[in-house]
């Protein structure tokens, strides 16, 4: 599948993203504080979206977040919903208090970001990684010594696999089971979260 591909789709899903998108608080705080997501930290948001999960960040004051993201669409968004949320903090709170949100309109696998990161998340991304060890190499090069990959879903396995071949099976691959995700991450991480309910999904582990 070529990246023009995955790019066009999510163009074109861009405008639509967030009326489609159903927040579940529940599994996001548990897979935010599995991800170890406190105060303080600089986050890499692998795969960002429309920024999904920007105000997730807010609350938990951390550092910055570099989110980056294929799709200029998407990003364009993002970038959007960056400035109403820190205008809408500035009405409520000091600026300070916001974090640096720099968002990237490029391919998590190669871009050369200027610093490491306390923690990597992947939020309902990783099938679209059409090689997997890849990102996961990649991703352990751009964490600190000890920073934490969480790769993240806000269901189970089944019914994801399910979700994408109604719409995205050309620019999707079947998510790795859990054990086979744990092997081919364990060269670079080790792994400490493994959940796989009907629910939630997420593997997480610190840099080796």
């Amino acid at each position: 599948m070529s990246q023009e591909k995955i790019i066009d789709f999510f163009n074109k899903c861009a405008p639509y993203w967030d009326e489609w998108a159903i927040r579940k608080d529940d599994i996001l705080v548990q897979l935010f504080d599995n991800a170890k997501i406190t105060a303080g930290i600089d986050v890499l948001d692998i795969a960002c979206g429309t920024g999904f999960l920007f105000s997730d960040y807010i609350k938990r004051n951390v550092h910055s977040v570099t989110a980056i993201d294929l799709s200029p669409e998407m990003v364009r968004i993002a970038r959007e919903k960056n400035k109403k949320l820190y205008n809408n903090t500035q009405q409520t709170t000091s600026s300070e208090n916001y974090p640096y949100i720099k968002i990237i309109c490029g391919d998590a696998q190669t871009y050369q970001f200027d610093q490491q990161f306390d923690v990597a998340m992947i939020f309902n991304a990783f099938p679209h990684f059409m090689e997997p060890e890849k990102i996961i190499t990649a991703t352990a090069k751009n964490l600190k010594y000890g920073g934490r990959i969480a790769i993240s879903h806000d269901m189970g396995r089944q019914e994801l696999d399910h979700h994408h071949q109604k719409k995205a099976s050309e620019i999707s691959i079947p998510l790795l089971h859990q054990d086979d995700l744990v092997k081919l991450m364990t060269p670079y991480f080790d792994i400490d979260v493994v959940v796989a309910t009907t629910d939630m999904f997420q593997v997480s582990g610190t840099k080796k």
